[in-house]
């Protein structure tokens, strides 16, 4: 075992880090609530971590203890870069920077009981409350919500995908809710599947509340609402999972594959704009995201691919989908554009 002292910016971060690696090569961490370096409490903690690091080894230590907060002063640098740095003109190297520090952070474990990451995800969904009435008038502009969740306004409509408050776990000790005019906004509710990661029933008795229409059923015609043309399709998961085809009134297509699981079992559809396709798509587990990804877009030939389902924090972290696997997809060969996004982030697709 060793013991290791990180100063960062001024202060002092302790890991415990077990050489004798397991669970698939990932290291055993302790992260311990900053403090000022010169505070006199973290080195008296760093000695005694120091003598649990001497008795413990690879058969006897336990797993990582619950992570105290350590991420503040990140998560307010990755939002505010991300203000500067939008995904229509923000330079593009800040941005896979920006965005894989926050996914460093997002892969910590006990990430998802912060409440920094907690109040990062919420001032993002203000900035979605703060931009969702303005005025679209050409295209399209999709806003990245919580896991495979997608709002889409047009000139006509405002839509959504698979559209949930926050992640469910965090209701154990802080209540969130999405702000009321973001819900209602939301014309139509399209839902692929009744997981709670992508279903929300108080939210969706809120869009109904509001005159919303919610289409959670598989009907066997194609649907038409508000002027658009709406195709149903069938996935393969676990449960009944829909893929819904929107063509909107002003000509775009837009595809969200809920669950699906392969590339095999996406319906074989022509001239899509935008594929909302979850990143964790790994061929039933045959493969990796990044690679069943990969395949996904070949296969459809998008014009825009935006990854969702990243960073589920209710999956343990072997089950979730990493933003690195979107940013490790381009090979050079693909016929797509790949536009990764965080939560809230907005991005605007003209033809």
């Amino acid at each position: 075992m060793q013991l290791t002292i990180i100063i960062f910016n001024g202060t002092a971060l302790i890991a415990i880090i077990e050489h004798g690696l397991r669970n698939g090569n990932k290291p055993n961490t302790v992260l311990i609530r900053k403090r000022n370096h010169e505070n006199r409490f973290i080195w008296l903690f760093a000695l005694v971590l120091i003598g649990i690091a001497s008795h413990c080894t690879t058969t006897t230590c336990p797993e990582p203890i619950v992570t105290l907060e350590v991420y503040e002063d990140q998560m307010v640098q990755i939002r505010q870069t991300l203000l500067d740095h939008p995904p229509n003109s923000g330079d593009l190297l800040i941005r896979e920077q920006t965005i894989m520090s926050l996914d460093d952070i997002l892969s910590v474990e006990s990430s998802r009981d912060s409440a920094n990451v907690f109040e990062f995800y919420a001032a993002m969904m203000q900035k979605v409350s703060n931009e969702i009435d303005v005025e679209v008038h050409d295209g399209l502009r999709i806003w990245m919500m919580y896991n495979h969740g997608f709002i889409i306004k047009t000139p006509q409509n405002t839509f959504a995908f698979d559209l949930i408050d926050a992640y469910n776990g965090w209701q154990r000790y802080r209540s969130y809710e999405l702000p009321e005019n973001v819900v209602n906004a939301v014309d139509v509710l399209f839902i692929s599947h009744q997981h709670l990661d992508h279903w929300d029933e108080t939210l969706i008795q809120k869009i109904r509340a509001h005159g919303g229409m919610v289409i959670e059923s598989t009907p066997d015609e194609p649907l038409y609402i508000n002027g658009m043309k709406v195709d149903v399709h069938l996935g393969l998961h676990n449960i009944e999972n829909r893929i819904f085809e929107v063509t909107t009134t002003n000509g775009f297509k837009i595809l969200h594959t809920g669950d699906n699981q392969t590339s095999e079992a996406l319906p074989l559809i022509e001239n899509i704009d935008v594929l909302l396709l979850n990143a964790w798509v790994n061929e039933s587990g045959s493969t990796y995201g990044t690679y069943g990804m990969r395949n996904c877009i070949n296969k459809l030939k998008p014009t825009l691919m935006i990854p969702g389902h990243i960073h589920e924090l209710f999956h343990v972290l072997e089950n979730r989908a990493k933003y690195k696997w979107s940013f490790y997809i381009n090979d050079g060969s693909l016929p797509s554009a790949v536009q990764v996004m965080a939560w809230g982030e907005c991005y605007d697709v003209v033809k």
